[in-house]
């Protein structure tokens, strides 16, 4: 683990999917990223993306998904009618070139609706469910990196996991899979990636407000640290990242 990277088959429903009205690649949105690079790789189409995933029982997709949480009042402020400026992660990570025609399709088929101001956007009673529902996708967009995770991949292993917790909530799949992940890691001896999901896993522990579990993991993760010997070079042996983490959730137990 660097130091960086700690900051770092259902029911059929009718599915409109309104994506790229030009497909013709443009400045802002190569088809490649980190081009010219040893760390180049395309950058795959929204609407090549869903064919390797499975709808929610509403009919949406991860990005659609995400979109339903950005775009809660207030949630963020481009994320209003007639904007025309949107972070790159939207390209990048979910392959849209045309955020407000989502949106419009979000609102047609009934998921969100206009403020009373008639330029933010707020859910409606079917959006609400949608996020209860599918509560992963925002998680592990934006705090999985460290387990190497998209909501992408989530959509698909959540369909592999055993019989026995196929009916359990996201959260327990996802648990899941961190155990299962981190004992693959310990197997192949790739002690560093297993620290990170380590990691990861004290931080889901942390987003379900149980700090005991998430600091005796990080406990653990210090301990490993040390005995690895990657970071001498801080005091004590641990990034400090990972002890002012210790320090803002023993916080929280008081």
């Amino acid at each position: 683990m660097s130091f960086w990277d700690i900051f770092k088959q259902q029911p059929q429903t009718k599915i409109q999917v309104t994506q790229d009205i030009n497909p013709t690649e443009d400045s802002k949105h190569p088809s490649k990223a980190f081009s010219g690079t040893v760390f180049e790789r395309d950058v795959p189409t929204v609407d090549q993306r869903i064919k390797s995933v499975t709808p929610s029982k509403g009919g949406l997709y991860p990005h659609e998904i995400l979109l339903l949480e950005y775009s809660r009042s207030g949630r963020v402020k481009y994320m209003k009618v007639g904007a025309t400026e949107f972070p790159k992660f939207w390209w990048y990570k979910y392959g849209i070139k045309d955020v407000p025609a989502v949106l419009k399709s979000l609102r047609e088929r009934g998921f969100l609706e206009l403020g009373t101001d008639a330029v933010t956007y707020r859910l409606t009673e079917q959006g609400e469910s949608e996020l209860k529902d599918n509560g992963y996708v925002y998680y592990i967009h934006r705090y999985s990196k460290e387990a190497d995770m998209t909501p992408w991949d989530f959509n698909k292993m959540q369909l592999t996991v055993p019989d026995r917790i196929a009916n359990y909530s996201w959260k327990d799949k996802y648990w899941w899979w961190l155990n299962n992940r981190r004992l693959e890691h310990t197997k192949s001896r790739q002690e560093g990636l297993a620290r990170n999901t380590l990691l990861a896993m004290a931080q889901f522990r942390a987003y379900e407000d149980n700090y005991i579990d998430a600091l005796s993991l990080l406990d653990q993760l210090i301990a490993e640290d040390k005995k690895s010997g990657d970071f001498k070079d801080f005091k004590g042996g641990t990034p400090p990242g990972i002890l002012a983490l210790r320090t803002k959730w023993q916080k929280k137990l008081k």
